[in-house]
């Protein structure tokens, strides 16, 4: 009783500093930068370890909302802050153990609509909502703490002073992990990082910091321990191991060919050993090294002398090494991930990216289409296919927009005459390869040469525009299917959707999800008291207006991890200039604003983003991003201005991050109606925060 007694006052004490802050603008400014950090941290460690989270990562990202707006809601009443660190400690350290044994779930309830690679069709549906549903609560449970903090700091400042250090504080935040992601370092560091600015909020109180340090201690020692084969890049966590291959007698040892490499609990690629005198020399008595070489020397088959490659999704280096071995003078290799290629360049048997003939970019393989001014003698597409979202806040993965039709198109304007496109593809599903075979006839103008492959389950597209299409002895060309899809378009890009429609795994999440929130928002208070619906539907379309700014903005300079991070900076700027410009110019005209934001959302739906309307690139991008970006900075200037006149900070940030939690539900709108959907929830979403303001703010 008397330990109880002990860490009660010092709960009192912790009260007593926020009431009577000394340095509150630094302590505002620092509980924002944990808060964000916390959750992008949150939302990538959660995505690698539980494998099923890279494709479902906007359940973290809506816990995290649900909890800082319930932590909003509570500011009023006793913080429970000292429990942050012990609750995110024992999360982290059982996720982790469960990871490292392999416990986890490793798929989710197989669906004939909806592909993900490594679909496990023998996971328990019920365990599977129940352990996605966990995570969600844990996870809400965590950031309340900080949302309490959080608001109880605000109390201390007038309202543009406190959201403009809120928003700071963010940017730092995400800074912060960028930098930790830049260096490629491991989780101990952000979990180091991350504690010790959680640790500064306890420094008055011995207990609760005796306790925070008992706790994260284990996490930090299981995180240290070694884990051989173990890299981490700015997308994945990648597992590098020995690549064996069988014999064709069991009395030979299997033979090492080359590295397998995993990312996210999954397989994605290898690094294989097929230079001539290797596979001569092996291949009678290990057929697997033929297969794999007569799989990357399939395209030259068709363009035997190539003098110009380009190779997007060069990954370790496999198809650049077949362009060498084939003689090719010059390889351009796209490569999207810095960590996966310097895992080619230091460990592939044959070196492909030490020659001088090789050129390696790192980027964005869509976007280097677009930018390029380059044509190649041959474009081959490598096993390029995603393990992961592009951003938290949508359903876009990272090569989204390499397979849409407008992409091909591009692919086809960069090829010299009489040149040629080789697409390969692990074909998770037979109506994907449907899918490619009519995107490509669509973009080309005429069928694509197809053919099923051993390697992988793989599809080989071949397409040109004087492509012999005689066959080859020893090929055979077929036709995956007869049926009709929708294609993939820069608007409707989701390769792996079979038709415009919500996975029913996606909607019983969301429905579960919601009805959660509900509860937890009820055990809170009633809907009326301690709610402002106002700044829950500002909520609700600030999210899907920033949803669709990233996407669009994607699709003009790439999916790359850079790009993500510099958007969502530029999105926080552009709230900082509205609180600016909603200081300087003082009495604000909220109709009228209201009018430019909606008149900035029609200009966006119908600015043809992506598409070359002057002859200089830079000037299309800069033009393409002040659209974009435009509603965002009206929509900055609308909140703000709503915020000067409520200063109950828990009742307007907690409805404010609640109501995002439906802009985010309501973005899976786009995966029926096509990114351009976005316009019209948002839309509709800020005419209900219009139609719902205070009547004193009918102007």
């Amino acid at each position: 009783m008397k330990l109880l007694e002990g860490y009660r006052r010092e709960r009192e004490a912790l009260e007593a500093a926020v009431a009577h802050a000394t340095r509150p603008a630094l302590d505002l400014f620092l509980i924002s930068l944990l808060s964000l950090f916390a959750e992008v941290l949150m939302i990538r460690w959660l995505g690698t370890e539980v494998r099923v989270l890279s494709y479902f990562k906007n359940v973290v990202l809506l816990s995290c909302f649900l909890g800082l707006g319930l932590g909003f809601r509570l500011s009023s009443r006793p913080a429970c802050y000292g429990w942050f660190i012990p609750s995110l400690a024992a999360f982290s350290f059982l996720v982790e153990l469960a990871a490292r044994r392999g416990v986890l779930i490793a798929g989710n309830p197989k669906e004939s609509s909806f592909h993900i690679w490594g679909n496990v069709a023998t996971v328990n549906e019920t365990l599977f909502y129940a352990f996605v549903l966990s995570c969600f609560f844990v996870n809400t449970l965590l950031f309340i703490p900080l949302g309490q903090w959080t608001g109880k700091l605000m109390q201390h400042f007038s309202p543009l002073k406190a959201y403009s250090l809120n928003i700071a504080g963010g940017l730092a935040g995400i800074w912060l992990f960028v930098l930790l992601n830049w260096g490629r370092c491991p989780p101990w560091i952000w979990f180091g990082l991350l504690l010790v600015l959680a640790f500064y909020f306890l420094r008055s109180t011995h207990r609760w910091m005796a306790l925070g340090a008992a706790a994260a201690f284990p996490l930090l020692i299981l995180q240290l321990l070694p884990t051989r084969g173990i890299y981490w890049s700015p997308y994945y966590k990648i597992h590098m191991s020995g690549l064996l291959v069988r014999p064709k007698v069991p009395e030979k040892r299997p033979l090492m060919v080359g590295y397998e490499l995993r990312v996210n609990q999954d397989y994605h690629q290898r690094m294989t050993n097929l230079s001539r005198n290797f596979v001569q020399q092996y291949h009678a008595d290990y057929p697997d090294l033929a297969e794999f070489s007569v799989y990357y020397d399939f395209p030259y088959q068709f363009h035997p002398k190539p003098r110009k490659v380009l190779v997007v999704g060069a990954g370790t280096g496999n198809d650049v090494a077949s362009a060498l071995r084939h003689g090719v003078e010059r390889v351009d290799a796209v490569e999207i991930d810095p960590g996966i290629y310097e895992l080619g360049l230091r460990h592939h048997p044959e070196k492909p990216y030490d020659s001088r003939s090789v050129r390696v970019i790192i980027d964005d393989a869509r976007a280097y289409l677009r930018r390029t001014s380059e044509t190649y003698d041959l474009i081959v597409y490598g096993l390029l296919d995603s393990h992961i979202l592009f951003s938290t806040m949508n359903s876009l993965r990272l090569d989204n927009f390499v397979y849409t039709v407008e992409s091909f198109r591009e692919a086809r304007h960069r090829l010299n005459p009489g040149g040629m496109v080789a697409l390969s593809f692990s074909i998770g599903e037979n109506w994907i390869a449907t899918r490619i075979f009519r995107m490509l006839e669509e973009a080309f103008g005429k069928p694509p040469l197809a053919f099923p492959l051993q390697y992988d389950g793989s599809w080989l597209f071949v397409i040109g525009e004087r492509l012999d299409t005689r066959p080859i002895p020893g090929t055979r060309a077929a036709v995956p299917s007869q049926l009709t899809l929708p294609p993939a378009l820069d608007d409707w890009p989701y390769l792996y959707l079979r038709e415009r429609s919500i996975p029913s795994s996606y909607l019983v999440i969301l429905a579960a999800i919601l009805g959660l929130s509900f509860v937890l928002v009820r055990s809170t208070g009633s809907l009326a008291s301690g709610w402002n619906w106002h700044f829950f539907f500002l909520g609700a379309g600030f999210l899907l207006i920033e949803t669709r700014s990233i996407i669009e903005l994607a699709l003009t300079f790439g999916t790359t991890w850079t790009v993500n991070a510099v958007v969502i900076s530029g999105i926080l700027l552009l709230i900082l200039a509205a609180n600016l410009y909603k200081s300087r110019a003082g009495a604000v005209r909220l109709k009228l604003h209201y009018a430019l934001l909606a008149a900035s959302i029609l200009l966006g739906y119908f600015f043809p983003v992506g598409r070359a309307l002057l002859p200089l690139r830079w000037v299309n991008d800069l033009l393409a991003t002040l659209v974009v970006l435009l509603p965002l900075f009206f929509a900055g200037v609308i909140f703000a201005t709503s915020l000067e006149r409520d200063r109950d900070y828990g009742r307007v940030f907690g409805s404010n991050l609640l109501g995002a939690m439906l802009g985010g539900a309501l973005e899976y709108g786009s995966l029926v109606a096509g990114i351009k959907f976005l316009y019209v929830l948002s839309l509709l979403t800020y005419l209900a925060s219009f139609v719902t303001r205070p009547k004193a703010e009918a102007q």
